[in-house]
């Protein structure tokens, strides 16, 4: 995963804050719209209001 944040990082689709031990991420929307209009939008209204993360591992049923 390593790898992805830091390409995602230094693409400018996120930014990270270090707090400590801790890493947060955020999206840069703003700077992701101006270079590619519509695209997060077009995602999220593809995936739907009722879209979930996946069950952590072992408490599926």
């Amino acid at each position: 995963m390593t790898t992805h944040w830091r390409i995602l990082r230094e693409s400018g689709v996120v930014c990270q804050r270090v707090d400590g031990r801790r890493h947060y991420m955020s999206l840069r929307r703003a700077d992701l719209d101006a270079f590619c209009p519509g695209l997060l939008d077009a995602v999220l209204t593809a995936i739907g209001p009722t879209a979930a993360p996946p069950d952590p591992p072992g408490e599926r049923p």
